[in-house]
């Protein structure tokens, strides 16, 4: 890391000049029109603390995201105290197709690694390896390496009055406090299929174009 950082610094090259994820594929495994899995491309053997056996290496990881995971978790206080940090669950895989279209995502990015130019430049896949192909073990391994893909919206979501989960107006407003309003991902309904950054940027426009008119 020393090295790689110098290299940066010194002369603007080397593994440092990478944005981490420079390519992803929008796809569907099941082959439909609307693609249900972005699959990102890293030119790294990508390391945390779920996946820590393979040994630091040159490698490439490819990571699916769920674009619309169907399954919702929740956040509940912890109790009355403000200090005390809330109940957060992330409920993945809580419904049986998120499930069902995480390993089979896999199955599509061995294909691709199967293929020209990635074939003849792969020593071996690392993990899960390429023991693991029965449904059940990669369903397994899905359930201990998922995590966060750090898109997380809808907890304060948008809505009209009628319904009864809705946080926010369609002016951003907080119901039940006045002069107060969200102004983040949390007012999403629904996640977007894709990064949030754009449609967080789009929000804070729109939200300071209707606070500078007095709307």
């Amino acid at each position: 890391m020393i090295r790689n950082g110098l290299q940066y610094l010194l002369f603007n090259s080397g593994p440092v000049t990478t944005t981490g994820i420079e390519a992803c594929l929008f796809y569907d495994p099941d082959g439909g029109d609307r693609p249900t899995i972005q699959l990102y491309c890293a030119p790294i053997v990508y390391l945390d603390r779920d996946v820590s056996s393979a040994k630091p290496t040159y490698g490439v990881t490819f990571t699916s995201c769920l674009l619309r995971p169907k399954a919702r978790g929740s956040v509940k206080l912890r109790s009355a105290n403000p200090e005390d940090k809330p109940l957060v669950d992330c409920n993945f895989f809580g419904h049986a197709d998120d499930l069902r279209l995480t390993p089979a995502s896999l199955a599509v990015a061995r294909q691709l690694l199967a293929t020209e130019p990635f074939k003849s430049k792969i020593a071996e896949e690392l993990l899960p390896g390429p023991a693991l192909t029965a449904e059940d073990d990669l369903a397994r391994f899905a359930g201990q390496t998922v995590k966060t893909n750090y898109h997380p919206v809808g907890t304060a979501c948008m809505g009209p009055d009628t319904d009864p989960m809705a946080v926010v107006d369609d002016r951003l407003r907080l119901r039940g406090i006045d002069g107060l309003r969200i102004i983040d991902c949390s007012i999403m309904p629904a996640i977007v299929s894709g990064n949030t950054n754009a449609p967080a940027m789009a929000i804070g426009s729109k939200a300071a174009e209707m606070i500078g008119t007095g709307r």
